[in-house]
């Protein structure tokens, strides 16, 4: 029996609903009653689902108008999806694959100074490099299924990748340059063949280029990755970092509503240590107002973050840091200098933070409870309410 045409439940899975002409699936597909055309297609093979309907309409010709207007959009898409399924499914931890990957990081460090320690000079370490990046990728490529191996290869990998950056920037491979230079080596290894899809290899390679800016705002160059730089950080250079964090954060929300939440998770790290290294340095500076709530607008950003992903350290974290740039605004702002100020500062600050959420709560109750008149709740509702989750 022929199928009326409609909107009904993706029985693809790929998104929420998908409209169907009557006679076959095609690529029109909403999410939350945002309607947009699936990059991917509609398979030919009719699935067996029969979901019910629930958006009204058929996809019309603006719709197609707005999608390949988004052209750019599905472009970088496609070349995300390029990775295969760990760009948008975030692959379980594992035991084994995670101390193999200490492990060849362990080890690859060994030989680094083996070959290059001492006086060795820049041209042994960047013969060093260029051996650890060739082993790894040959663990890569010829043990494609061995699991264990392949992370131990990526833990190479980095070890080989950095050897390579110092070695090229010589004195300077903890400033502006050698930061830009190691981030851009990262990249380019998680993009091209080999360590391909790694998300290690995105994530130092977007710390790097954080370190990179702030270093380039400091003119000095003092930070190292291992101190992470926090007693050199100055204040502008703390700002730099909350920015940076605020804008990898964004790029993670995006990249999670688009469904890929593998690569998004690959760069949450490096966001949420930007956060720490910014915040670290403002709160040194007590005295300043402005970059104290510049960590509450982040912390906020990481708790909005790590909610809408599912991330529960991330959403925790988020919610400590903005909780401790509330606490240090009020203590810039009141400077307490007494024990019956300072527990007046900590009583404020606690029930600004019960308070605002409760009073958020209680909005959006008040939205969900106005109904389908312009409630953005309203799954049926056929005008583009918010970007498409997944």
């Amino acid at each position: 029996m022929a199928q009326a045409p409609g909107w009904f439940a993706d029985p693809y899975g790929r998104f929420q609903q998908r409209y169907h002409d009557g006679q076959s699936w095609t690529a029109h597909v909403a999410d939350d009653g945002v309607r947009r055309v699936d990059p991917m297609g509609a398979s030919p093979v009719v699935p067996f689902a029969q979901p019910q309907h629930t958006l009204t309409g058929a996809p019309t010709a603006t719709g197609a108008t707005a999608a390949t207007a988004h052209g750019g959009a599905e472009a970088i898409s496609r070349f995300l999806d390029s990775f295969g399924p760990h760009a948008r499914v975030r692959e379980a931890p594992s035991l084994h694959t995670a101390l193999a990957g200490a492990g060849g990081t362990i080890a690859a460090t060994g030989i680094l100074i083996a070959i290059a320690g001492g006086d060795g000079g820049r041209g042994l370490a960047a013969v060093a490099g260029i051996l650890l990046i060739a082993a790894g990728l040959a663990l890569r490529l010829w043990l494609p299924h061995q699991r264990e191996l392949r992370s131990a290869a990526v833990g190479i990998g980095v070890v080989g990748i950095v050897s390579i950056g110092a070695a090229i920037v010589g004195d300077n491979v903890d400033g502006a340059g050698g930061f830009l230079l190691v981030g851009l080596l990262f990249v380019a290894a998680w993009a091209l063949p080999g360590f391909r899809g790694a998300p290690i290899m995105l994530g130092l390679g977007a710390l790097s280029l954080v370190f990179a800016l702030g270093s380039a705002a400091s003119g000095s160059g003092e930070q190292s990755v291992g101190s992470l730089g926090v007693g050199s950080v100055g204040n502008y250079q703390g700002s730099v970092f909350l920015v940076a964090a605020a804008a990898l954060l964004g790029l993670v929300y995006a990249l999670d509503r688009a469904g890929f939440r593998g690569v998004g998770t690959s760069l949450v790290v490096a966001a949420l240590v930007a956060a720490v290294v910014g915040a670290a340095s403002t709160v040194s500076k007590l005295d300043d107002t402005g970059g104290t709530l510049l960590i509450v607008l982040v912390g906020l950003v990481v708790c909005i973050v790590g909610s809408h992903g599912e991330r529960r350290a991330t959403t925790w974290y988020g919610a400590a840091m903005a909780s401790i740039g509330v606490v240090a605004f009020l203590v810039a702002a009141i400077g307490p200098s007494s024990q019956s100020e300072i527990a007046t500062v900590a009583v404020f600050a606690g029930v600004i933070l019960v308070v605002v959420p409760l009073v958020i709560s209680g909005v959006r109750a008040s939205r969900a409870a106005s109904g389908p008149g312009g409630s953005d709740t309203d799954p049926a509702s056929s005008a583009p309410l918010a970007p498409p989750r997944q």
